[in-house]
């Protein structure tokens, strides 16, 4: 028997593979054994490997049971830590057998894991896409398991009690003025609110962590948290 398959770079975070999406390379993968199917590994790993440059990795000359794979993403080279995607594709349970969608679905650490897979001889699925076990019949090689991953995008900024207008900032850093609250909002382009902070009342500092890449965002200021102001 054998289990494998993908881990790549899930840019638009729906945890479905796209063939224009890059895959990760240099991912740790860990194979666990789980025979009682609690979704929790029965010890420590029984093997290890990394993705190679297609992103693909493959756990072979397995007996029939049931297993965990854990993915641990590499460090990039730039930008934010890999997080695992939590896109509407994401598949909790790996035995349905649904190929190029994210079944990682616990963090343990920094590892990703799957729930339980079972292997079982000559009824596993045929033809997955990529095929990158060629050594025994298809039917024996689970080919589904793939990992989503993307790197979330970091919006800051500050808001300043402006003495001479718009041209340049030559104020104070400010968070409530009139001692009011106030709050940065985070609106995407069809103006629905995706994040709202409270800004700094000491340095007027605010912070957006784990911003879905490759959008279109707005920052309004409010007195009323979530809601656009003007």
């Amino acid at each position: 028997m054998s289990v494998g398959n993908q881990v790549w770079n899930d840019i638009n975070q729906d945890g479905i593979r796209q063939t224009t999406e890059a895959n990760i390379s240099g991912a740790v993968v860990k194979l666990y054994e789980d025979n009682n199917m609690d979704n929790t590994p029965d010890g420590a790993a029984i093997a290890t490997m990394t993705t190679t440059s297609t992103g693909l990795y493959l756990f072979d000359g397995l007996k029939p049971g049931s297993y965990i794979v854990g993915v641990t993403p590499p460090t990039p080279g730039s930008g934010l830590p890999f997080k695992s995607t939590t896109g509407a594709g994401e598949e909790s349970n790996p035995n349905l057998n649904v190929d190029n969608n994210d079944n990682g679905v616990t963090l343990v650490g920094g590892e990703t894991r799957t729930n339980f897979i079972t292997l079982s001889i000559g009824l596993e699925p045929k033809n997955e896409n990529p095929s990158n076990d060629a050594t025994k019949p298809d039917s024996n090689s689970n080919l589904t398991v793939d990992f989503g991953f993307y790197q979330p995008i970091k919006i800051a900024g500050n808001v300043y009690f402006d003495i001479n207008g718009p041209t340049n900032v030559d104020g104070t850093p400010i968070g409530n003025p009139s001692n009011t609250q106030v709050y940065a909002t985070l609106v995407n382009a069809t103006g629905t609110v995706v994040g709202t902070t409270a800004v700094n009342t000491t340095n007027g500092t605010y912070t957006f962590d784990d911003i879905r890449p490759n959008m279109t965002y707005t920052v309004v200021l409010s007195t009323v948290q979530g809601v656009v102001g003007s």
